[in-house]
């Protein structure tokens, strides 16, 4: 009997120690669900649109790509007002904005190498991107940065530009490829087949092999909101983007050719009260579409130029003539002097009325250069400021048949959307499965001893 008592305490034992293990490594399984803070903000925050990733006309490295990616109208318009205001906190509270008097606007990029759900090269999104103990994204309790080289955690961008642009997981120094107590190095978050590195004469490189292998990359929004009487920061965090590719299963993004792209649509030509060279400024609204913003985002990402070019005249002549403005295509208005219509030595009378035109005109690495066709002309007085919102896509993480997104599993564990998912299940099934084994092997070995036992009394 006490041989039984004793097998029984060991089985015991190891199922205890079972749960002390499993529970240790669901502790150490980084929470990825992200609760958001109660933030009223001045716009809808939905996910960054059109991001597009590319290896074409991108230098620096045999790793570097270029990624690109658009914000909506909502949002950009925004943050133009928002800078213009002259007065950022009196515009917020115009806005009928109490909580905050600052307002930021950031990005977060996340990568996967081959499969998302890996547990080494998946997404590298953790709890630490979604707080900031010691003031950084990212950054732990103690300070140590939960994230590698490769990955952009706490990056600033151009909220006044529709599209932006970015160069991604470029060649490092051994000290950022190795990691430190300090920071995640990025050769943990690769498995050795994926990659090979090479130092040589203080020079570093390491090369992956894009017709083996695929990179997938999302995009996510980050707002911070500040209060400078109570020194309170919040984030606030869109959806991820759709995931973009580049690599072996990319769909591959092809230039765009004359013709793909509608001239501009450009409304409200109005005098300002500015000048230039004692020349007039004008201003008018230039408003971009889905398609036009998705179309820049391929230009910019393959380090292209996509620009808007406006042409003027006198009213009543036949000449057109460049008014050189600086040419970004984002919705909202833009202004021009009128410098440029003047004859030499005679600036143009303030009174004088003028028509205005423009179209886009298109660079891409290896493609022959070309230009929309042009915008119907617009007059003073001949239209309406108009700002067209774009409806939001649908974040659902479903971009149409035939996408890249259909090939890929699903990011996140269904039942508690934050393990890893080890060989496809869900953590908590594997502790269930595995009690449930102890539990049985523990009535297995009980049973068998006590039949044991009973068959040795009615031997004696």
């Amino acid at each position: 009997m006490n041989k039984t008592i004793k097998k029984t305490s060991f089985a015991m034992a190891i199922f205890v120690l079972a749960l002390i293990v499993l529970a240790a490594t669901v502790v150490a399984v980084p929470q990825t669900a992200y609760a958001a803070p109660d933030v009223d903000l001045p716009f809808t925050l939905v996910a960054p649109q059109n991001v597009v990733l590319t290896k074409e006309n991108i230098g620096d490295s045999p790793t570097t790509l270029g990624m690109a990616y658009s914000m909506s109208n909502e949002i950009n318009a925004f943050f133009v007002a928002y800078h213009d205001s002259g007065d950022e906190s009196a515009y917020l509270a115009s806005r009928g904005v109490t909580e905050y008097d600052q307002i930021y606007l950031g990005i977060q990029i996340d990568w996967a190498l081959d499969d998302v759900n890996d547990a080494v090269s998946g997404w590298h999104h953790n709890a630490y991107w979604d707080a900031a103990p010691c003031g950084t994204l990212g950054t732990d309790e103690d300070g140590k940065q939960q994230f590698s080289e490769w990955d952009v955690v706490d990056c600033g961008l151009y909220d006044t530009q529709i599209v932006n642009d970015i160069w991604l997981y470029r060649g490092m120094a051994a000290s950022l490829w190795n990691g430190s107590e300090n920071w995640v190095g990025v050769k943990e978050q690769l498995r050795p087949s994926q990659y090979t590195y090479t130092e040589h004469d203080g020079d570093f490189e390491v090369r992956i092999d894009w017709t083996e292998h695929t990179m997938y990359s999302r995009v996510r929004f980050v707002v911070t909101t500040y209060n400078s009487e109570t020194n309170e920061t919040e984030h606030t965090f869109s959806d991820w983007s759709a995931v973009a590719a580049y690599g072996k299963d990319a769909e591959k993004v092809e230039p765009l050719k004359s013709g793909d792209v509608v001239a501009p649509t450009i409304t409200g030509l109005r005098m300002t009260e500015e000048k230039f060279n004692d020349n007039p400024v004008v201003a008018f609204t230039l408003t971009v579409p889905e398609t036009v913003a998705e179309q820049k985002a391929r230009v910019a990402a393959a380090n292209g130029t996509f620009r808007v070019e406006v042409e003027a005249r006198v009213k009543g002549t036949s000449e057109w003539k460049d008014l050189h403005v600086a040419g970004d295509v984002t919705t909202g208005e833009l202004t021009a002097a009128l410098l440029y219509l003047a004859e030499p030595g005679k600036p143009v009378a303030a009174g004088t009325e003028i028509e205005l035109r423009a179209r886009y005109f298109v660079v891409q690495a290896g493609q022959d250069d070309f230009y929309s066709a042009y915008s119907k002309v617009i007059g003073f007085g001949s239209d309406d400021i108009v700002i067209n919102d774009t409806p939001a896509t649908d974040n659902n993480g479903d971009d149409g048949e035939g996408s890249i997104l259909d090939k890929l599993p699903k990011s996140d564990c269904p039942i508690c959307h934050f393990c890893p998912q080890p060989l496809g299940l869900c953590i908590f099934i594997w502790l269930i499965i595995i009690v449930a084994v102890i539990a049985v092997v523990v009535v297995v070995v009980v049973l068998v001893k006590k039949k044991k036992n009973k068959a040795d009394k009615e031997n004696k």
